[in-house]
């Protein structure tokens, strides 16, 4: 049974948008039809047939069968994305490497309790942080062992 949802311009606009995030999330990184889900290829073609009804014919290019985002929209949208990914690669990366340290010292210092182990990984964290504060990649080096 179908349901309907009314939508202002802005609101249509916001979930072309939200598609668009949701779809690159699932797929950005995948090849060919890997990982392809049909159900929601045709919601997004189906919300996206409806660009008419919502002023919003400019966002897109007809193909000849259907219709996707237009370059600039694409390029626009992806702003958000890769700063998504500058924030997201600093947070993990602060993550990882203190957890490697406290794996490593962990180790050399025998068993160690799961209390002691949170104060150490948050120590680790706010000293990854604060090497990283202006988000600079110089301030990352690996030292060559021989």
């Amino acid at each position: 049974m179908k349901k309907k949802i009314e939508l202002s311009n802005e609101q249509y606009k916001s979930l072309v948008k939200l598609i668009f995030y949701g779809e690159w999330v699932l797929h950005a990184n995948k090849i060919g039809e890997e990982g392809r889900n049909k159900k929601l290829e045709e919601l997004q073609e189906y919300i996206f047939s409806q660009k008419e009804k919502f002023s919003l014919e400019d966002w897109f290019e007809k193909l000849e069968y259907g219709e996707e985002l237009k370059e600039v929209v694409i390029m626009d949208l992806l702003e958000k994305v890769f700063e998504y990914n500058e924030d997201t690669f600093w947070f993990y990366l602060v993550k990882k490497l203190a957890e490697r340290d406290v794996l490593i010292e962990s180790l050399h210092s025998g068993e160690m309790t799961s209390e002691n182990e949170e104060i150490l990984l948050l120590k680790h964290e706010e000293k990854y942080e604060k090497a990283f504060k202006n988000r600079e990649i110089n301030a990352l080096f690996l030292k060559n062992k021989k």
